[in-house]
């Protein structure tokens, strides 16, 4: 009997380090919008474009990351990353501390984070199918979505707690030190990475761009889960600078409160996903990716509903389903596109989805600030909510409804 893909040293290590490093980064998605409306009174507009800005250089230099990418060791390119984002935290306090801080440095640093974040990303999802395996995916990716739940209920109430007891400005600096744990447990792993020369001569650059985007776009279930779950995620990213201004400014909750609720998201997320894969087994791949992704956006415009009771009332189990539901179709997704794509192409395949996926979480961002400044919060939450929900459920029109399992390799 082997062992479980968590008991491998390499992929447990892999496994902390990132747990550590987006739990800091949950503390820096709830520190940043609450500095800028705190310190330098952002309005809607404002925090929809700061919530944006670590997100717009994805569809900048995505593609070109994952054409790089797959010409290079992975793992270097993450270690790197991870140093860069720890220079670019740490100087937040710093010059906070001596009050040369001003709103446009945060712009600065968020879409500095993002630049460097692409890269991170598009290496670590190209690296972990190689790293155990093209038949233990879906336990890794079970075992990886663990890590995000963690950071979405551990990051955002230990980022209240830090922003209420520091300042908002120094809670950033738990981010940077958990770029530091990263960057070591990725250095101690001992696995060899081969190089990607000795598989593909190298070739032009934008060559190589294209053969990721036919790739995906001459798989019709990668093609219909792309287009699809972008059209969705365009809607259902809307929600957050919405929600940080209706919670601050209608509900006068303080930055714990709305931390601890944020973290419900997390425990949902992290329940979800221990029975993740027996949803996509009983329900089917596309199925799932649809009906749970589509059911984690619809909840969300239940929230306006905190106006007229408790808050935490709503909010708690309101955002506790969205994960816990969600986190289904998140696994489905990830694990389909990795078992549809050989290894030489992975970077490149996960820069396309990364181009489109997090190109709309941005401009879902400023619509969702835009909408917020015209029609106020709670009419952007519900109408936001509808659509990225209709989003999602047209997947029912496209061949990834029907299919059922994964491939077993590329």
């Amino acid at each position: 009997m082997r062992r479980a893909v968590w008991r491998q040293r390499d992929f447990a290590l892999l496994w902390a380090g990132q747990t550590v490093s987006e739990i800091g980064s949950a503390v820096t998605t709830l520190a940043l919008p609450t500095l800028a409306i705190f310190a330098f009174h952002a309005g809607p507009a404002a925090v929809g474009l700061m919530v944006a800005a670590e997100r717009v250089p994805f569809p900048v230099v995505a593609l070109f990351a994952g054409a790089l990418v797959d010409r290079v060791r992975r793992r270097r390119v993450m270690i790197g990353s991870n140093v860069a984002r720890l220079l670019i935290l740490a100087a937040i306090p710093v010059l906070s501390a001596i009050g040369e801080l001003r709103l446009w440095e945060l712009f600065v640093a968020a879409a500095g984070m993002g630049v460097f974040t692409v890269f991170f990303d598009v290496s670590y999802m190209a690296y972990v199918p190689g790293l155990v395996g093209a038949d233990r995916m879906l336990e890794a990716n079970s075992r990886l979505q663990v890590t995000w739940s963690a950071a979405l209920t551990i990051g955002p109430g230990l980022g209240g707690v830090l922003v209420q007891a520091v300042g908002a400005a120094r809670a950033v600096l738990v981010d940077a030190f958990s770029f530091a744990v990263s960057t070591v447990a990725l250095l101690s792993i001992r696995q060899s990475e081969p190089r990607p020369a000795e598989a593909a001569p190298p070739r032009r650059l934008f060559a190589e761009v294209g053969e990721g985007l036919r790739h995906v776009f001459g798989i019709p279930a990668l093609r219909a889960q792309l287009l699809c779950l972008t059209a969705a995620g365009v809607f259902s990213h809307a929600y957050e600078a919405p929600l940080y201004i209706f919670a601050y400014d209608r509900l006068h909750i303080s930055p714990g409160l709305l931390g601890a609720m944020l973290a419900s998201l997390g425990v949902g997320a992290m329940m979800g996903s221990f029975v993740g894969s027996r949803v996509i087994e009983t329900l089917g791949v596309g199925r799932t990716i649809s009906l749970a992704s589509g059911f984690a956006s619809a909840v969300i415009g239940l929230v306006p509903l905190a106006m007229f009771v408790s808050p935490a009332a709503v909010m708690f189990p309101v955002l506790f389903l969205s994960g816990a539901v969600g986190v289904a179709g998140d696994i489905a997704q990830v694990t389909l596109r990795q078992s549809l794509t050989p290894t030489r192409l992975q970077g490149r395949m996960s820069s396309v989805f990364r181009t489109f996926f997090w190109g709309a979480w941005p401009l879902g961002n400023l619509l969702g600030g835009l909408l917020a400044a015209a029609i106020g919060a709670p009419a952007t939450l519900w109408i936001t909510a509808l659509l990225g929900t209709l989003g999602c459920l047209a997947i029912r029109l496209t061949p990834l409804w029907r299919v059922r399992g994964f491939p077993a390799s590329a």
